[in-house]
Order: C-alpha cells, then sequence, then structure tokens
C-alpha cells in the first residue's frame, strides 16, 4: 500500500542465495590463484584453517542469533556480546568490506578487459571508473534484472564446477 514505509522486495530467498554463492565462487576464482601458486600443503592447511573459522563463526551467529528479538546484522550481533563501542567498529568493517569488494570486482574488470582489449596499462583507471559506472547505473535502474542475471550466471557456474569436478 501507499502508507506501507518499507522498500519494495526486489529479491526473493533465492536471489539472495545466488548472491551469496556468487560471490564465494568469485572469491575463490581470485584466490585460489593464489594458493595454488604456494603449493598443494600450504593450500591444505589454508582450506582446513578457513573451515575450522566458518565453522566457529556459523556456531556464534546461531547462538546469538538465538539470543536477540531480530537478526539485524552483525552490528547488533557486537552490541548485544560487546557493547556499542564494538558494535561501531564491526559497522565500520562491514563498510569497509563494501568498499573493499567493490574495488576488487572493479580491479578484475578493468583488468580483463586491459587484457581482452589490448589496451595500455595507464588506461586502467578509465577501464576502473568506467566498470564501476556502468555496474552501478545497472544495478540503480535494474535491480530485479540484474537479480536474475546474478541468479543465471551463479546456477551455471555451480554447474560448470560440477561438470568439471565429476568428469
Amino acid at each position: 500500500s501507499e502508507d506501507d514505509p518499507r522498500a519494495p522486495r526486489t529479491l526473493r530467498v533465492v536471489n539472495l542465495w545466488a548472491i551469496g554463492v556468487g560471490a564465494v565462487i568469485a572469491g575463490d576464482f581470485f584466490g585460489w590463484q593464489a594458493v595454488l601458486a604456494s603449493g598443494f600443503w600450504p593450500g591444505l592447511i589454508a582450506l582446513l584453517g578457513s573451515t575450522v573459522m566458518y565453522l566457529l563463526l556459523s556456531c556464534c551467529v546461531a547462538e546469538v542469533t538465538a539470543k536477540l528479538e531480530s537478526g539485524a546484522g552483525p552490528g547488533q550481533f557486537a552490541a548485544a556480546c560487546f557493547g556499542p563501542r564494538w558494535a561501531f567498529l564491526t559497522g565500520t568493517a562491514e563498510a569497509l568490506k563494501c568498499i573493499l569488494v567493490v574495488s576488487v570486482v572493479t580491479a578484475a574488470l578493468g583488468a580483463y578487459l586491459t587484457e581482452l582489449l589490448g589496451s595500455a596499462p595507464r588506461l586502467a583507471p578509465a577501464w576502473w571508473a568506467g566498470s564501476l559506472t556502468a555496474l552501478a547505473a545497472l544495478n540503480a535502474v535494474f535491480a530485479k534484472s540484474t537479480a536474475k542475471f546474478q541468479l543465471l550466471a551463479t546456477t551455471s557456474s555451480v554447474v560448470i564446477l560440477l561438470v568439471f569436478f565429476t568428469g
């Protein structure tokens, strides 16, 4: 209704899944390049360490979520567990994470375009600015279409990975 102050919901659960899994696949692609270059045993140790940390994180989030009335996110978790100062620091870290993710994606697109088009490395900042502008505009204007494309891209990536690992 017109009196409803909440923003319209564009994403469904499956779209949130696609965003999360897509981010993990993209992070794995960039992260695994460094791991593979360092060798099997260092990579295995990093994988085991990350696995333990994610399991512990999942247990902590589950415990804190059960204590809170609503799951507003990391800032609320930190406030409930450690107080307002840590909630502020957690919010700052989350904001920095968002900034860094955009920076990494933009830099990766710039590197791809530089290589693909054979342009001079000094033009990389132009590719970054163009990529960032294009992605921001697409997300602002076509949020629902962007979510559908993300779902398609993530599902395709999962299928390709399954075929690669099983075949």
